[in-house]
Order: C-alpha cells, then structure tokens, then sequence
C-alpha cells in the first residue's frame, strides 16, 4: 500500500491487498467494488510472490477530457515488483450496452498518474481496451500502473444533414456494431477531430423525428408546451470549477429550454448519456417518535453502491431500483399524491424537499469536491396510535425511462413496558431538586469534566468515530449535518445542554449521551464509565443521571 500513499484529496470506498504467487494464471476478483484482475501465465517466476495493492476511489479532484462523461469508479493500482507480462483489468462500467452493440466504440479507458505536483488529476484517453455489448465491465492490459477508469464519449462526429457516423471505416467508429465488441485503437484521429470542435463546454441538439407526434406535456417549462419537437442540451467534458456552483434554475433551464440546430452543426450525441444506468436506495430509521425514510441515487457501480452502504450501516435498508433517466427530464421526483391501493387511515407521509426532487447533475457530481456524498430525499413517517397496523405507500418515480414504483412499508409501532432486572438494585427515593438548584452552575461543572479529559477523549472518539456519530444521531444529541469529529459532537452536546431548563431534562439528555457511547463498546464504553464518575462528582450529587444510565446498561 505503500506506493499509494501519494494518493490525496481523494474519497476512498475501499482499498485491499492482494498477494499473486508463482507462474500459474490467476484471477483476483474484486467484484464487490468492480474491479477483476487478471493474472497471465508466467506473469511471475516460480518461486516469486507480488503484492497487487487496488484502491478503489468514488471521487476526488479529477479533471477529464472533453466530450466524456465518467462511467466507472476510479481505480488505483500498484504493484511490489516488476512483472514480466502486463495484468488484465476489468473495469466495470454503468453503460446499459444491452441491445446497443455499438455504444461499445464510444466506451474508453482514461487513465492518470498516480503522483502529481499538483491537483487536480488530469486524466486522459488511452487508445487501448475492449468493451464488449454483452458485459457491464470493459478490460484493458497494464504493465505500468496509475489511476484507471472508463468514460463515455458524448458526441459523436456526423455528416451534415444525414445524420449517420461519416467515415464509418477509417476513424475507428465502424468497429462497435460487429459481434458486439469494440476494440478501441486507431482512434487518434477521431480524438483530435473532435476535441477541436469541443470548445463549448456544452453543446444544443435538436431531437425531432420519430418524437414529433409523441406529447410530452408537462415535461418542459410551459413556455415550451405545444411545440412538435423536444429539445435537450447535452453536456460536453468536465466542467470548469466556476461553472459546478451555477444557479439550480438556470442548469434546468439551460438543459430544458435548448436551440435549434443549424445545417452546419456536425455534433450530434452518441447516446451514451441516455445509456447510463442509475440505483435508487431506500434506507429506514426509527427515531423517537416517528421513521426517517431516506431515498438517495448514484450511478449503477458497485464501489459507490458500497460506500452508500457504508454510510448508512447502522439503519435498515429497503428496496432498491435500477432504472435511467428520461431524457427530457433534468431530475427525478417522488410522487406521494398517487391514488393508493391499500388504506393508510392514521398514517403521515411528509416529505422534508417540495417538490422531492433529485436533480440528474448533483447524483451525476457525487464524488467531486464538492460532493462528498449522494443527494437524497428525506421523508418523515408517523402512525397514530389509532392508524391501521401495516402501511404499504406506494410512490411513483417520475422522470426515469421506464415506470417505476417504490413502496413505503411500516409498522404500527406498540409500547411495551422495559423489563424488570431479575436482582433490581434499590433506587434512591427521589427528591424534589427544582428549587434553589442552579443549574447553570451545574452545567458549567459537567462541560469542564469533559474539558479535562479533552486528549484521552479524542483519541477513543477517533477510533470508532463513525459508529459513535451514528449512536448520537440516533438519540438526538447531533443531526445528519453535524461534521463528523469529536469537537462537533462535544460542541452539539454543550449547545443541547445550554437549552435544558430543568434537573430532569438535564439527567436524560446526559444519559442518552452516555448510553449512546455505552453502545460503541470497547474504550469508548470505559470512556463512558469515566464521564459517569466525573459527572456525578461534578454535580455533587444533585442529579441522578449516573443512576439512570446504570438502571438503562441493566435492562
């Protein structure tokens, strides 16, 4: 891993270690985050063994050629010692190749090296690898290693007025129908063809024909209803940094409104932009009174899927979909006002974003800088003690190419008495504490405890921080904005006890906090331990949260 070390501001999903040994071939499958390697015969000499180290990257400051669009997830990969043969990679991509055999010559390898003077990583196209029409990865043989990943190629040349490939046979574009399988090489001509035409980081064709006697009424802006043909703006290379943070109104617009083209334009797409395929998430979480319903999207790869995943390991997952976008949509929108099949008397479904919307260029930037995670849709749902039992919401998507509907699926939650210790310790009778008790003082005493045990603190948050930030989220002490590290949590912490207004508001917010880290186990339980000796001396005895939370550890 060594030799990836050098990797910076970049979003790891996962990274490994693999040892190859001898002259046998081999195959290193990694499919979980989408990468396969393979190991040629007498690729090693008998007696020797290689350490293959993979990164697998879901973002970071990386800048790609024009007229492409990424694919894939970013891979970094190295190795210990020289090989006598190249290795095999296989890439997976999220390109539906199903049914279009020749998308596979617009697919492409783009790669970077893996140390830079400076960021970001420029990344460029390599006139090597194969696709083929019936697989969702594409293979390539490296002998030197660097960061490697697939992009599509967005437009296309054509001749004017015909609109089919021109030079089919000469500039590598007449390869991808044939047997379903693309290899791509003498292609440079092509490449510099139309880079020199890609000065825009955007370009505006106009869809018409078999479209024009299809409605699409209330697809576009009602400035456009009524027209007899659809307009769609496709999106050329990566953008520049100033253009990432434009106005939301005016990406739409610019994507929605389009112009007409003109008898000279040449460009026209390749179709890979309408090939890409995408995975919705649904994950559940109960909170105090109500569930938290989460939908997020990314593209259809593994190594994203996973890191979703990861992300989200402390709540229950629900049904995912695969589906693409319609390309005369900008976004996709859950519905929640379609009639339902099934009752749901007693039950709100209250989604936090109107319209609940998640726009096609903020899942497409997930991974960049400035998008460290996946956009979502938040939904809050409660039942009524008198609701019906079992709730079965459906909610359309809208916006993807072929109709999709998810379902919200809950249950009538039922209270329930806590159980009773079998050798329940003797409480304290309690006492009534509310007058002449100062509070502020208290409060003041408990934060300085936590103050002088700042270093030994940190360090036990830092070691299990995610599962710790995921415990305070549960119980309230920090929301899903808060930044994960020790000084946010502490911070919200002092900030939720500054607006507690009595002794008994106080004892539970500080024993939900200290049950929240009891649940982590390990030294951040002992760190526990130590906040309840250093709490209750703290308050002289005028709470009773160290006796509440050893009565919450026996239930």
């Amino acid at each position: 891993m060594d030799n990836l070390d050098c990797l910076s501001d970049v979003q790891v999903a996962e990274k490994k270690l693999f040892l190859v040994q001898g002259e046998k071939p081999q195959l290193i499958n990694w499919e979980k985050y989408g990468l396969r390697i393979g190991v040629q015969e007498d690729t090693l000499s008998p007696t020797n063994t290689v350490e293959v180290a993979v990164v697998a990257l879901v973002g970071g400051e990386f800048v790609f050629p024009k007229n492409t669009v990424l694919v894939s997830a970013v891979y970094a990969v190295s190795v210990s010692k020289p090989l006598l043969k190249p290795l095999r990679l296989e890439i997976e991509h999220c390109i539906d190749l199903r049914g279009r055999p020749g998308l596979t010559q617009f697919l492409k390898f783009a790669i970077a090296p893996m140390s830079t003077p400076s960021l970001p990583y420029h990344f460029s196209v390599v006139q090597e690898g194969e696709f083929k029409a019936d697989s969702w990865y594409g293979s390539i043989e490296r002998k030197e290693f660097c960061l490697v990943s697939v992009v599509g190629q967005q437009l296309r040349q054509v001749a004017p007025w015909i609109g089919e490939e021109e030079g089919h046979g000469g500039n590598g574009g007449g390869a991808g129908g044939g047997g379903g399988q693309q290899t791509n090489e003498g292609e440079g001509g092509d490449q510099q063809q139309l880079e020199g035409q890609a000065g825009q980081t955007q370009h505006e064709v106009l869809i018409e024909g078999e479209h024009e006697e299809e409605e699409h009424d209330g697809l576009l802006d009602q400035g456009q209803e009524g027209q007899h043909s659809q307009q769609l703006v496709l999106e050329q290379g990566a953008q520049e940094p100033h253009q990432k943070g434009e106005d939301v109104q005016g990406q739409e617009e610019q994507q929605e409104r389009g112009t007409t083209a003109s008898p000279d334009d040449t460009m026209k797409p390749t179709g890979v932009k309408d090939a890409e395929t995408y995975a919705g998430l649904v994950y559940y979480e109960k909170k105090e009174t109500e569930d938290l319903v989460t939908f997020t999207a990314a593209k259809k790869l593994s190594a994203l899927l996973e890191f979703i995943k990861s992300e989200n390991s402390c709540a229950e997952r629900g049904q995912n979909v695969y589906f693409s976008f319609n390309p005369f949509y900008s976004y996709i929108e859950l519905k929640f006002d379609a009639p339902q099949e099934k009752p749901f008397t007693g039950w709100s479904i209250e989604p936090h974003l109107k319209p609940c919307r998640l726009r096609r260029c903020d899942v497409d930037n997930f991974g960049e800088a400035n998008y460290p995670l996946p956009p979502c849709c938040l939904i809050s749902v409660y039942g009524s003690p008198g609701a019906v039992p079992s709730l079965h919401y459906s909610v359309p998507l809208d916006g993807v190419a072929d109709p999709v509907t998810l379902f919200i699926h809950r249950s009538l939650r039922t209270l329930s008495l806590p159980a009773i210790p079998v050798n329940p310790s003797p409480l304290p009778v309690p006492r009534k504490r509310e007058q002449g008790l100062n509070l502020v003082s208290i409060r003041k005493g408990l934060q300085q405890a936590l103050t002088r045990h700042r270093v030994d603190l940190s360090q036990a948050f830092n070691l299990s921080l995610t599962s710790i930030f995921n415990e305070m989220v549960q119980v309230g002490i920090v929301s899903n904005n808060t930044e994960k590290s020790y000084d946010a949590i502490i911070t919200s912490l002092n900030v939720g006890m500054s607006f507690m207004k009595s002794s008994s508001d106080l004892e539970l917010y500080c024993v939900k906090f200290l049950n929240g880290l009891s649940k982590v186990g390990g030294p951040v339980a002992l760190a526990a331990e130590t906040i309840y000796e250093e709490w209750t001396e703290a308050s002289e005895g005028e709470l009773l949260f160290d006796c509440l939370a050893k009565r919450a550890k026996n239930i």
